[in-house]
């Protein structure tokens, strides 16, 4: 059996509107029956009350899965998880594969994929998406369609590309060049001033230098 798309989604959390109990991590009052996320029920709650056990708290039924139900909902609204330290320290460091979203408030559009296991690291420490990882994270997505580009995110959320190398200048040649075997380098110019524009990348404040002789 494949898994399916579940068919209902939780448009209420379960006990929203009831009584419940917050459950906190550790720390419970085992004895009375309480629980808490680490330990669950404790053993006293699985014994019969004719041999000293003690009976599970509903309220602490409601508030588990009032916590679950919470977790999915956001999950089904759409929700992405956001990159949380101390998360992160209690859980061994995020795995490889993993997809956040960074925890800058003032920039939500920004998602980091972790590229190592046990990564402990913040993403929101990266300046820059590059293809090369820093501190075992990279903005997610990676994409280009030239070898060596990285298309990412600025601080305005807009969607940038970035070229590893600017061409500073490109020579032109009439009477030498050629758009064919030209590189536009001063041995080998190009034959035209369109092929030169063309093989130049956005250099997002830089100028280019067209140096051009043979034409009249």
């Amino acid at each position: 059996m494949s898994i399916q798309r579940p068919g209902k989604l939780f448009s209420s959390k379960w006990a929203e509107y009831d009584d419940r109990f917050n459950i906190e991590d550790t720390g419970a009052d085992y004895q009375n029956g309480r629980a808490d996320i680490e330990k669950g029920f404790p053993k006293q709650t699985m014994i019969s009350t004719l041999k000293g056990g003690v009976p599970p708290w509903g309220q602490d039924h409601n508030g588990i899965l009032y916590q679950i139900t919470e977790a999915i909902q956001w999950i089904q609204t759409g929700g992405l998880p956001s990159f949380n330290q101390d998360f992160c320290n209690k859980n061994n460091g995020y795995s490889k594969g993993t997809i956040v979203q960074g925890d800058d408030p003032n920039r939500p559009w920004v998602l980091w994929q972790c590229l190592e296991d046990n990564n402990r690291f913040n993403p929101n420490q990266n300046k820059v998406n590059i293809i090369n990882p820093q501190n075992g994270w990279i903005q997610y997505p990676v994409i280009s369609e030239r070898e060596g580009n990285t298309l990412y995110y600025n601080d305005d959320g807009k969607m940038l590309i970035a070229s590893p190398t600017v061409i500073t200048e490109v020579y032109v040649s009439s009477t030498e060049g050629s758009d064919n075997t030209g590189d536009g380098t001063r041995n080998k110019p190009f034959f035209s001033i369109t092929k030169a524009i063309s093989v130049t990348p956005d250099g997002r404040g830089h100028y280019c230098l067209f140096k051009i002789w043979g034409y009249i």
